[in-house]
């Protein structure tokens, strides 16, 4: 699993409107967290959210 949370290219571009993301690809391995690699031009980023719960 690398996605456990989906989120589309539209919902990613109103949560970070400055980027303008053009691709999102999510990740197929991994076994915890959801990971995405996503593209703003010609830079790379990965994106990642951590769903493991960490207590106090």
């Amino acid at each position: 699993m690398g996605v456990k949370t989906t989120i589309t290219l539209k919902e990613l571009n109103e949560l970070f409107p400055t980027y303008h993301f053009t691709e999102l690809t999510p990740t197929t391995s991994g076994i915890i967290d959801t990971t995405y690699i996503v593209h703003a031009g010609t830079t790379g980023y990965i994106l990642k959210k951590y769903e493991r719960d960490i207590p106090n």
